[in-house]
């Protein structure tokens, strides 16, 4: 649970101010709209880091949100923690879309293998 204002929310809330090219500068708000009920789901999440480049995005699948850091396992097996401080912005996604050499190996779960009969 969070305080935003003077009120409990299950999400955080953050702004930052980045520079736009054409106009100067502008306010961007990122907005947390994962909570511990998301564990399971799959999410982005745009996170704070070391370097020239100050943020980076990770998608994976939200395994787990425990004493102030996420689990994240990516696609690729790897799992990522991300401390709550470093949470810039997050949400749940859709499933990955399914590839064209990847539908005709995609089954129904519920199908059963028959045997062709000669």
């Amino acid at each position: 649970m969070f305080l935003l204002g003077s009120r409990a929310t299950d999400s955080l809330v953050s702004t930052s101010t980045v520079p736009c090219r054409q106009q100067g500068r502008s306010l961007v708000v990122y907005v947390v709209r994962i909570t511990r009920a998301d564990i399971g789901a799959r999410v982005v999440i745009r996170r704070r880091i070391a370097g020239p480049v100050p943020l980076t995005d990770v998608i994976g699948t939200l395994q787990a949100w425990t004493a102030g850091v996420l689990t994240i396992a990516h696609a690729n097996g790897e799992i990522i923690s991300i401390p709550e401080d470093d949470l810039i912005a997050a949400k749940v996604i859709p499933p990955p879309p399914i590839r064209g050499a990847q539908r005709g190996r995609r089954q129904d779960p519920d199908a059963q293998d028959v045997e062709a009969r000669p």
